[in-house]
């Protein structure tokens, strides 16, 4: 069963997050930005803008503590915040909510790609 951890301090959409993930039989892991050792999971969903710095600082961040497939969450994402997360090895910006199926497509897509540890 894949697992998704989601990183968000917006109690409406961790709950619409989690029921779309329980529609596709996902184990749910819920953390805060601000611990130290969050758990890895297949795929990390984290919130663009955080009380406590950005998403893009935090991804950075859990990337260097080994989480892979990370995916930005925002409402009104702008035009290039997509292209600043892909720069950074992210898999990008989803938009939330968006058509659940459209989001769980690209959820599913992600698991499929080979991810490899940046080079160093």
């Amino acid at each position: 069963m894949p697992s998704v951890l989601i990183l968000d301090e917006a109690p409406l959409r961790v709950l619409w997050l989690e029921a779309v993930l329980q529609g596709m039989d996902w184990q749910c892991l819920r953390g805060d930005t601000q611990e130290k050792a969050l758990p890895l999971a297949d795929i990390t969903l984290l919130a663009l803008h955080l009380q406590h710095g950005n998403g893009f600082e935090s991804a950075m961040a859990l990337r260097r503590q080994g989480h892979r497939r990370i995916w930005l969450l925002s409402d009104l994402p702008a035009q290039t915040d997509d292209l600043w997360a892909r720069s950074l090895g992210l898999e990008g910006v989803l938009r939330v909510p968006a058509p659940i199926e459209n989001f769980r497509s690209l959820l599913r897509a992600s698991l499929e790609v080979r991810h490899e540890a940046p080079c160093a």
